[in-house]
Parts: C-alpha cells; sequence; structure tokens
C-alpha cells in the first residue's frame, strides 16, 4: 500500500509540471501581427474617406491607413500559428473622427477576428497620440458621446491586405506594394 501511495504522489507530481510547462509561453520579438493593407487600399481608404466625411480632414498629423492589428504583443507560439502572407480582405463600415487626436474605421474581416474590442483601422492620429485610440474612439461611438462625430459608409468596399507580423516577416511584401 505505501509503495501504491508514493506512486500516486510522483504521478501526480509529474503530471503538474507537465501542465505547467504546457501553460508557459515562450516570449516573441513580434510587436503585433495584423493585415497589412496594400498600397491600393491604402489609398482607397483614404480616398473614400474624403470622399464621404468632405469637411474632415483624414491627416490630423499622424497618417496610417495601414493594418487592422490581430494581436498586440504575440507570444512566439501565436505568431508561429499565424498564416503570415495569406491574402485576406477587410470591409469597412462606420468612420469616426474626434476632430482632434483620432480617426479610424470599424472594419469587418471573414477570416479574421482581432484581439481589440473593435476590429479597426486607424486612419490618422494627432502627433502626440498612439495609434490605439481608435479602441477608445470607437467605444465613445457606441456609448454616444457628443465628442465624436461618425458615420457609416453608404456603399460597401472592401480593402485588401496580407497577415504579417511587425517587425515584417517578408511574406507580404510583394503583395503590398500592388
Amino acid at each position: 500500500m505505501k509503495y501504491k501511495m508514493n506512486y500516486t504522489i510522483i504521478l501526480l507530481i509529474l503530471s503538474t509540471m507537465l501542465n505547467v510547462s504546457n501553460v508557459q509561453s515562450t516570449t516573441s520579438k513580434t510587436i503585433y501581427t495584423a493585415v497589412f493593407l496594400n498600397q491600393k487600399s491604402h489609398m482607397k481608404l483614404l480616398s473614400i474617406w474624403n470622399k464621404t466625411i468632405p469637411n474632415i480632414n483624414s491627416n490630423l498629423g499622424h497618417l496610417y491607413a495601414a493594418h487592422m492589428t490581430l494581436q498586440f504583443a504575440p507570444t512566439q507560439e501565436e505568431v508561429d500559428a499565424l498564416p503570415t502572407g495569406m491574402k485576406a480582405s477587410v470591409y469597412p463600415f462606420i468612420w469616426a473622427s474626434d476632430l482632434e487626436t483620432c480617426e479610424g474605421v470599424q472594419v469587418f474581416s471573414p477570416s479574421f477576428k482581432s484581439n481589440n474590442t473593435f476590429s479597426h483601422v486607424t486612419v490618422s492620429t494627432g502627433v502626440n497620440t498612439g495609434a490605439v485610440c481608435t479602441n477608445d474612439l470607437l467605444a465613445n461611438v457606441y456609448n454616444k458621446s457628443k465628442k465624436v462625430y461618425s458615420g457609416t459608409f453608404q456603399e460597401r468596399f472592401q480593402l485588401d491586405g496580407c497577415v504579417d507580423t511587425f517587425p515584417p516577416s517578408g511574406k507580404c511584401e510583394e503583395f503590398l506594394k500592388g
């Protein structure tokens, strides 16, 4: 009986150690993963923004209109599982601006879900504002804040991109030029 109990304790300890090692994840040098828009889609978004919202400048100081973040600070395992180089499309449907610090569009992607509360593409920010402002901007749209101007795009349009990491892996380089 004594041996059976010791054997059981050893198995429990080993099992716990294995479970702990499975929970640990390695850090990554990747800052974020995203669907990066190609040059044509970047220009398309800015053009449609300026036609749809003519009284709101599409450049508050820092112009982006470059990507939909999938995940900030991913683990190495998450980066390894990412289908880098895969083409993907996003569809903007709501625009928003506070006229001073942040502008962006909420997007839908049939292929990927962003870890952000609202999947989006930041269009531009003020010179002292980071691109993460679009999360709060869109939250203010849904909270009906009076400090935010927003609306929907009259027609549906598609923006094309490529799934990659930042810093870039190089797997989307040619596609992004198009």
